[in-house]
């Protein structure tokens, strides 16, 4: 077993439900560290050691953070007092499966602070725009006139499929090139007997190794390490230890309640879940009008503030967004980040051209056919992993898509505050809905102080996947209200 994949459970002796326990000196350091490492199964156990009238909790089983998705069906159970004064404690320790594919390419952002690869990319990207023909300069309407065989769109997908194969081709090597190098600066090293060049040696060798560390952060998606620390096995394991928190090991038959274990029987169960959890439910089309025809004129925006939602966008606003894009997010089905479009569009005007080309179609509403693709990854929350509705679906759209809809989000951004109820805290900005439920939680004690006679209770309501299920109807809903 990996030194990461621990199990602790049995009689602790000690009540880990009981402040004075957990914050004894000799204590709280583990159990500090147990907390930081593990997760308890039974966070809310009746006791499970009773002794005539004495009863507490005092048996567990905990597993490390990486297991999670593996271990599932906890369950207390009562034994006779003749055999034991303890409650058994059992839990299912899934299979770990091994039939993982490759997973999803993903471009390297450090290649480009590679100078021989940055010069590759825009010789590469410059051959490409050479080879396209005159009628490229023609304003996009003019395309179906001059009965072009290529859109802006199928340029901008040949593009983007010839930056990938630049990047895959020169990556594959990479690891060739880099121990070449640091062989021969260790060699270097140990022959010159000139200790300002040794020196300028150390430095080199420090540059790459630090460098070559940087690239297995990003592959690990690791925030931090220690400083000095360059031992790429450990990166490997956070890496390993990623994907399997990320794998599905078996699913529960939504039909049969069966386990599913085959990775055939594992896709069919999913795809019927979301199949059926994103289709959209029959609503009341009369009482979704009468509820549109009763908001107030002054929560809907005006005409010139829609005309300013929908102008066309400037180079220059492109340039603006990528400046502030983030960098180390997760790409889309393409696998080209943020950091790709920042630097092409910075550096080769023939690219910002076109790249301005497809966000001016994609306002007439033509989009690239990369921007209907999408790559879900299904993340693990708690409770039973063999349960969908215990994973979270995560949708990762094509970085070129993303600038597009942060575009639009920019601009929504503007009005949004003024037309929303400002007791909406969620998803806005400068709102935190945590304010929310700070207020509730005032309200909440001043009533059991002022009138606590009162039998009120507070319902907390939240629809199944809410944005994913809307309808059609709900769409043309919303382009009421905001056009007025």
């Amino acid at each position: 077993m990996a030194e990461d994949s621990w199990i602790l459970l049995g009689d602790f002796n000690i009540s880990l439900q009981q402040g004075s326990s957990i914050n004894h000196p000799k204590i709280k350091p583990w159990y500090d560290w147990l907390q930081t490492h593990f997760c308890n199964n039974f966070d809310n156990t009746a006791p499970t050691f009773n002794r005539g009238s004495a009863n507490s909790t005092i048996d567990y089983i905990y597993h490390h953070h990486s297991l999670a998705p593996r271990v599932s069906n906890a369950q207390q159970l009562f034994l006779p007092t003749s055999w034991t004064d303890h409650c058994l404690l059992t839990v299912d320790l899934l299979g770990n499966r091994q039939d993982v594919g490759p997973g999803a390419w993903r471009f390297n952002p450090t290649l480009l602070s590679d100078k021989e690869f940055v010069t590759l990319i825009e010789q590469t990207v410059s051959l490409f725009f050479n080879s396209l023909p005159n009628e490229f300069s023609l304003p996009s309407a003019s395309y179906n006139t001059h009965k072009q065989q290529c859109s802006p769109q199928d340029h901008w997908e040949r593009l983007k499929l010839l930056l990938q194969q630049t990047a895959k081709r020169y990556s594959h090597s990479s690891r060739a090139r880099f121990q070449n190098k640091i062989d021969k600066l260790q060699q270097a090293r140990l022959q010159t007997q000139d200790e300002e060049t040794c020196q300028r040696l150390q430095t080199l060798i420090d540059e790459r190794i630090r460098a070559d560390t940087h690239q297995s952060m990003l592959r690990s998606a690791t925030r931090w390490h220690e400083n000095g620390e360059r031992n790429n096995k450990y990166f490997y394991r956070v890496i390993r230890e990623r994907q399997a928190q990320q794998t599905i090991q078996s699913l529960r038959c939504s039909s049969t309640g069966s386990t599913l274990t085959t990775v055939g029987d594992i896709i069919t169960e999913a795809r019927n879940f979301y199949q059926k959890l994103y289709t959209p439910d029959a609503i009341d089309v009369d009482e979704v009008n009468r509820l549109l025809d009763a908001i107030p004129n002054e929560t809907k925006i005006s005409k010139q503030q829609a005309a300013a939602l929908i102008s066309a966008p400037t180079e220059i606003d492109l340039i603006a967004l990528l400046s502030h894009s983030p960098a180390g997010k997760s790409p889309g089905m393409d696998g080209i980040p943020f950091e790709v479009y920042k630097h092409l569009a910075s550096n080769s005007k023939p690219f910002l051209d076109l790249f301005h080309r497809i966000v001016l179609d994609a306002f007439q509403g033509i989009f690239p056919p990369s921007w209907q693709q999408t790559r879900m990854v299904l993340l693990f929350k708690k409770g039973d992993p063999q349960l969908l509705s215990n994973w979270r679906p995560l949708s990762l759209i094509n970085t070129d898509a993303k600038i597009f809809t942060k575009l639009l989000a920019n601009r929504f951004n503007k009005l949004l505050p003024q037309l929303i109820n400002p007791y909406q805290t969620g998803f806005l900005p400068n709102r935190l809905i945590s304010d929310n439920g700070w207020w509730n939680q005032v309200l909440m004690e001043n009533l059991r102080d002022a009138a606590p006679e009162l039998p009120q209770v507070a319902v907390l309501l939240d629809q199944e996947k809410a944005y994913d299920r809307a309808s059609s109807l709900t769409h043309a809903s919303l382009s009421r209200l905001m056009a007025g």
